[in-house]
């Protein structure tokens, strides 16, 4: 016998996202954390896809970003909002020494998984973290980020192409 289905929502509403990266802003490595939320959410990436992400996959004179999937996900090419490509070239800059990963560790090593769990644990104490319903962060960075990726593709007017191809990889 499976598990029962669950009627709860796996994916933050517009209001929520902006709270946690308000929070994420907070802390020692604010700049970082909040872009990270910021792609994952937009971008529907998994945890491994977000912290593997390399600066030759993002086109800043194009507004891209080429997405590597995993899990046998289709590889894709995402448009990047100006919130976004602001907050990707501020961290470019910041980021000493240079390194082929957008998201490093202080170390100016990659990012690991439990790197980016002790980040998460640090937003938990913020204040705009309470505001958030009770549901665990692991809800968001999970696979139905695509289908939230799917509904902001959608709602922005992009093209209906890459929120099919979030859907079916959902």
């Amino acid at each position: 016998m499976g598990k029962p289905l669950s009627n709860r929502r796996r994916y933050l509403t517009g209001d929520e996202l902006e709270k946690l990266i308000k929070a994420a802003r907070k802390g020692r490595y604010g700049r970082r954390n909040a872009t990270l939320v910021l792609l994952m959410a937009r971008h529907g990436l998994r945890v491994t896809e977000a912290i593997d992400l390399h600066w030759s996959q993002i086109d800043f004179s194009k507004g891209h970003l080429h997405v590597m999937r995993l899990k046998n996900g289709i590889n894709s090419v995402h448009p990047i909002q100006g919130d976004e490509l602001r907050a990707l070239r501020e961290l470019k800059r910041s980021q000493e020494p240079q390194s082929v990963f957008v998201f490093t560790s202080e170390r100016a090593g990659p990012m690991t998984r439990s790197q980016l769990w002790l980040g998460h644990s640090d937003i938990k104490h913020t204040a705009a973290y309470s505001q958030l319903s009770a549901r665990p962060f692991k809800d968001f960075c999970a696979d139905r980020s695509l289908a939230r990726f799917a509904l902001c593709c959608v709602s922005a007017g992009q093209n209906s192409t890459c929120s099919r191809q979030a859907i079916r990889q959902s």
